[in-house]
C-alpha cells in the first residue's frame, strides 16, 4: 500500500468510523495544523497523529468504534495473513484479508460503515 493510499485509508477512517471533522488551528509561530475533532467540537489530535495504520493503539480504538456501532467483528489471525469479518448479527455486511492485520481491520471497517450508509 502506498503512503498515499495510507494516508486516504487514514483520513477516511477518521471521518466515517470515528465521526470525525478536521479544522485547521494555530500553530507555533504563527503557523497552522489541521486537527481532527470529536462531533461535539472538542480536539481529538492532529491530523498527522493519526495512524491508526501504523499504531496498535489507534487502530484498537478503530475496533473498539465499530463495537459501538453496533457491530460484531470476527478476526482470524495467522502468521500469512488476518482475515476481518464485520456483521450485523448474523449477517455479514464486511471482509478483507490482508497480510497486515492493521490494514484488514481498516478496510473491513470502511466497508462495513459505507455499506450502512455512514
Amino acid at each position: 500500500m502506498s503512503h498515499d493510499d495510507s494516508d486516504s485509508l487514514c483520513a477516511e477512517i477518521a471521518r466515517r468510523v470515528m465521526g470525525w471533522t478536521a479544522a485547521d488551528i494555530p500553530w507555533a509561530y504563527d503557523s497552522q495544523t489541521s486537527v481532527w475533532h470529536a462531533a461535539g467540537g472538542d480536539p481529538v489530535m492532529t491530523v498527522f497523529s493519526w495512524r491508526p495504520d501504523c499504531n496498535d493503539a489507534q487502530n484498537m480504538q478503530v475496533l473498539d468504534r465499530m463495537l459501538e456501532l453496533g457491530f460484531e467483528i470476527e478476526l482470524t489471525a495467522c502468521c500469512e495473513a488476518t482475515v476481518v469479518e464485520f456483521r450485523h448479527g448474523a449477517t455479514p455486511v464486511a471482509h478483507d484479508e490482508d497480510g497486515n492485520r492493521k490494514i484488514a481491520l481498516l478496510r473491513a471497517a470502511l466497508v462495513a460503515v459505507r455499506d450502512q450508509g455512514r
